[in-house]
């Protein structure tokens, strides 16, 4: 129990801000937008909008947009994944699909099939379209979802428990 004028070391916050998590065995079809961080270690079928950091745990699975700040995946990601400032794959991250990202950072073990732009050029267009609608997001990208691999409604494989 927290004491008046102290602040609980319980708090899921970080910098003032809230941490939003998406549990191992949770189920989403549908978008999500994240005004915090957020933390998915579970199936997300649809696109992931987060104003802050976005981690896709390595019990996490997305298909669709993941838009972040900085994004770390440890999981899967079939779609495309738009990092604002940084991301890293680490662990046994796999990606398939296409990266816009300023800053790329992969650990040894972590796989990428499908096409990657980064650099200062993509930082310029993505500072224009800071809180992008996803009608606009998807056109930033110019993504083709009939051109995506393997979009499926079922984690993969290596993922299920």
């Amino acid at each position: 129990m927290a004491m008046l004028g102290k602040k609980s070391k319980d708090k899921p916050e970080r910098n003032g801000n809230s941490i939003t998590l998406v549990g191992k065995g949770v189920n989403i079809q549908g978008n999500l937008l994240a005004e915090g961080d957020i933390r998915v270690d579970g199936f997300l079928e649809g696109n992931l909008i987060g104003k802050q950091r976005v981690v896709i745990g390595p019990s996490g699975s997305i298909q669709g947009i993941v838009d972040g700040e900085d994004v770390v995946v440890e999981g899967y990601v079939n779609g495309v994944i738009i990092a604002r400032k940084q991301l890293v794959l680490q662990g046994k991250a796999r990606v398939e699909g296409r990266l816009y990202a300023v800053r790329l950072q992969v650990q040894d073990d972590a796989l990428i099939n499908g096409e990657c732009l980064m650099g200062s050029k993509l930082e310029r267009v993505l500072e224009q379209h800071k809180s992008p609608t996803l009608a606009q997001l998807k056109n930033l990208i110019k993504v083709d979802f009939l051109r995506l691999p393997n979009i499926t409604n079922e984690q993969p494989a290596a993922l299920k428990s």
